[in-house]
């Protein structure tokens, strides 16, 4: 199963070195994506925690950027959730927010990210052609009140002032289509973006591994065989160069 479209779990900002969601009880097996921002001078990068003491694991390292701070953080969500709400803190802020995603489908593997930073109105990142079923990801915040454009060839999810002149824009493109090249364009002030690709959980190998075209594209599947009137995951072999393999 590909990765969902990307869809909006809880939003939240403040006038305040720390804010706090309103209670939300997310979906079960889906992957929470939180976008922490702050802004102020002296804002710090954000840090991130919720009501279950639950684990957000950091994507990148975050950035800070004159006016503005921000960071990424995941967490993945079992088969029982229940209600639960998150706090985001940026020591020195004036302002701090954060907007959280859903994905079904969605594995726990971040390694293709890109992250980039300026004061001006344009910034781009080059990242790696996402792999089948997975779903491209972009952020950007920027301090400012100004609607914001998404990058070409994406399509926007949100694009909101979430806290004084904090503007969030939230952009999404499915690995059939999605671009390698990504920029951001604005008006000028500073502003921090990240692309991530979110890809499909890694298979368990129970057995030997191959693939079958399916819902047109190729995925990864176990091998199995008809024995004894069950199917029993067996090892797959191939014959080269007169040896089983």
């Amino acid at each position: 199963m590909a990765v969902g479209i990307p869809t909006t779990v809880v939003d939240a900002g403040a006038s305040a070195a720390t804010v706090t969601t309103t209670s939300f009880t997310p979906e079960a097996n889906i992957l929470l994506i939180a976008f922490c921002m702050a802004r102020g001078g002296s804002a710090v990068i954000p840090t991130i925690s919720d009501s279950q003491g639950g684990t957000w694991e950091p994507i990148g390292t975050g950035i800070d950027q004159g006016f503005i701070t921000a960071r990424l953080f995941a967490r993945q969500i079992g088969v029982t959730p229940s209600a639960m709400t998150v706090t985001v803190t940026s020591t020195g802020a004036t302002q701090t927010a954060v907007a959280i995603q859903g994905l079904t489908g969605a594995g726990n593997s971040f390694t293709n990210f890109q992250s980039v930073s300026s004061l001006g109105t344009s910034r781009s990142v080059t990242i790696d052609a996402a792999s089948s079923g997975s779903m491209l990801l972009a952020f950007q915040v920027i301090n400012s009140g100004t609607a914001q454009p998404a990058p070409t060839g994406l399509t926007e999810t949100r694009d909101f002032s979430i806290a004084t002149n904090v503007r969030c824009l939230l952009a999404f493109d499915d690995y059939l289509t999605a671009p390698t090249s990504i920029t951001w364009t604005s008006n000028n002030a500073d502003a921090i973006a990240f692309a991530l690709e979110v890809k499909e959980p890694a298979v368990s190998s129970s057995g030997s591994l191959t693939k079958v075209w399916t819902g047109g594209a190729w995925r990864t599947s176990t091998v199995k065989v008809y024995v004894g009137g069950s199917w029993v995951t067996k090892p797959l072999k191939a014959r080269k160069s007169g040896n089983w393999y």
